[in-house]
């Protein structure tokens, strides 16, 4: 019943809001540029009239049919909060929604206007012809001011909310997805615009044009990216600071903060996204090296320090993310107990990353065999054949992506072979390293099977005489290479299943004296903090693991 009712109110409260926003919006714009022509003496009656009293008719009849619509449900969802039902209400997770939706979704409006005015403040700044940019900057203005009025009020709401007392489950979790959404967003704009501020410094110092602010076609590179760094910035370290600084409260909403799933998940996504764009550029930087140090330059490629330095430049603020936030997870991981969600988030990581270095790895390698083979059939000689421009500019190619994934593979994998030393039996018997163990094993075993099915019809039809003289060994150069490598792969990580696989049979066959506790915890407390903490004190040899139960 209470539930049917929610849902209902706060639908309609959102719809009804989403109108009153778009009426006000509009009906502001126009006021803003009805007072513009007014001061530059514009005759507004005349020329457009009609379109702006049908405007003026439509915006305004839907500002005062959502608003008291809106009044009305939200009056009756926050009389909720005084009755016998308060409690419940303010905990409620339809609330938390509703809440966490009108937040986002205002932020994003008020991001993507601010992005603009700032636009044209840096062109103005620069002095550079704004004609072209500003043919909508009322509306941007108009725009801003409401949605930061709808984000301001409904932030108070929830902050008030909170004062209440120790919400849990979707009213916890809900709206610190909210904040942790806005500092990712906050955190891509603002690395994206260092990264395209950067290189458009490199594309400066590298060109031989005359570069003039303000009369050049680099004006609007600039001010698109000092936009998006200055907003990003604000968004970013608002709602960064703002969960740094509930982490470390005393009370409850501390706990629940620091045991959250959900923080350590937005830690460990913005680093996986800062590794795996990093990868991407560095290994542009390889493959500028590699080509340059062949002689494999193309005639018509840009100049080399503009093809070393730009991705390199690129990289730098992803690097600087990955390190910030890789040291503040592990910081946390030390301050305060890890549960088990948590570790889960860790493990994801760490494997997600080795799996795709482990693939880079393994495409490239594969790949720079084959090569060698074509050339080898092709020439005769290796050697000679790097002096061929065709082959030197994909082996340069090829092996920069194969030493990138390497890396990767190699650093990840070092930290979840420490973990196995540390706790190997906790480690072995992780769903994440044997999803990854399985996935690295089923992906070598299709490789192999494709590809000594194509090695074995190559063979037959070369023996039958199905198919032309072409040389066998060129032929078949590609598909060893997979097979050679994926069994290489194949083996390794078959054995490292096996261990595992038989240290688990090992413990499970010598069992040692099992001690069982039953805990007893009130609804929504944080389980995963209490086995952390008594596991962190036991001593050598012994292990508690936690079983879910209902009485």
């Amino acid at each position: 019943m209470q539930l049917a009712r929610r849902l209902y109110l706060y639908f309609i409260a959102a719809v009804s809001l989403f109108a009153l926003a778009l009426g006000l919006t509009n009906l502001l714009d126009l006021l803003i540029e009805t007072i513009r022509d007014a001061i530059q003496g514009t005759d507004v009656v005349t020329g457009d009239a009609d379109a702006i009293r049908r405007q003026l008719s439509i915006y305004a009849a839907i500002a005062i049919v959502a608003l008291p619509i809106w009044l009305l449900h939200w009056w009756l969802a926050e009389r909720g909060l005084d009755g016998g039902d308060g409690e419940e209400e303010r905990r409620s997770a339809v609330r938390a929604l509703y809440l966490s939706a009108v937040l986002s979704g205002s932020l994003i409006a008020g991001i993507v206007a601010v992005i603009r005015l700032v636009q044209l403040a840096t062109l103005w700044i620069v002095g550079a012809d704004t004609r072209l940019w500003s043919g909508d900057t009322e509306q941007w203005i108009a725009l801003l001011v409401v949605a930061g009025c709808i984000w301001a009020y409904h932030g108070w709401v929830r902050l008030r909310d909170l004062r209440g007392g120790p919400v849990d489950e979707e009213a916890d979790w809900l709206p610190r997805l909210y904040v942790y959404g806005a500092a990712f967003t906050g955190v891509t704009l603002l690395t994206f615009a260092v990264g395209d501020l950067l290189a458009l410094v490199v594309e400066i110092m590298t060109t031989d044009d005359n570069v003039i602010i303000g009369a050049g076609r680099w004006d609007g590179l600039l001010a698109s990216g000092v936009s998006r760094a200055l907003v990003g910035t604000a968004v970013w370290s608002a709602h960064w600071l703002y969960s740094m600084r509930l982490a470390d409260a005393p009370d409850w909403r501390g706990e629940h903060a620091r045991a959250s799933a959900l923080r350590r998940f937005y830690g460990y996504s913005v680093a996986f996204g800062a590794v795996l764009l990093t990868l991407l550029l560095v290994t542009r930087v390889g493959e500028a090296l590699l080509t340059e140090l062949f002689n494999a330059t193309p005639r018509d490629a840009e100049p080399f320090a503009r093809r070393l330095l730009d991705p390199a430049v690129r990289a730098l603020p992803f690097v600087v993310a990955w390190i910030y936030y890789r040291r503040q997870v592990l910081e946390e991981s030390a301050r305060f107990a890890e549960g088990n969600r948590q570790a889960t988030v860790r493990r994801v990581y760490v494997y997600a990353i080795a799996l795709i270095g482990l693939g880079l790895t393994g495409y490239g390698l594969a790949s720079l065999i084959a090569v060698a083979v074509d050339r080898v059939t092709v020439t005769g000689d290796l050697v000679s054949a790097f002096g061929r421009d065709p082959w030197r500019a994909e082996v340069a190619s090829l092996a920069s992506l194969t030493l990138v994934g390497a890396s990767a593979w190699l650093w990840h994998w070092a930290h979840a072979q420490d973990w196995l030393k540390a706790d190997p039996a906790t480690e072995r018997t992780a769903t994440v390293r044997r999803v990854y163990l399985f996935a690295v094993i089923a992906g070598s075993i299709v490789a192999v099977l494709v590809s000594l099915a194509i090695v074995m019809y190559r063979v037959f039809a070369e023996l039958l005489g199905v198919e032309g003289s072409v040389a066998l060994v060129q032929e078949l150069g590609e598909p060893l290479a997979v097979l050679l490598v994926a069994a290489g792969l194949l083996a390794y990580h078959a054995i490292l299943l096996r261990a595992d696989l038989g240290e688990r049979g090992a413990s499970i066959s010598e069992p040692g004296t099992t001690l069982q506790l039953v805990i007893s915890a009130p609804a929504g407390a944080n389980t995963d903090a209490i086995v952390a903490t008594i596991k962190s004190h036991l001593p050598t040899g012994y292990a508690v693991r936690s079983v879910s139960r209902l009485d």
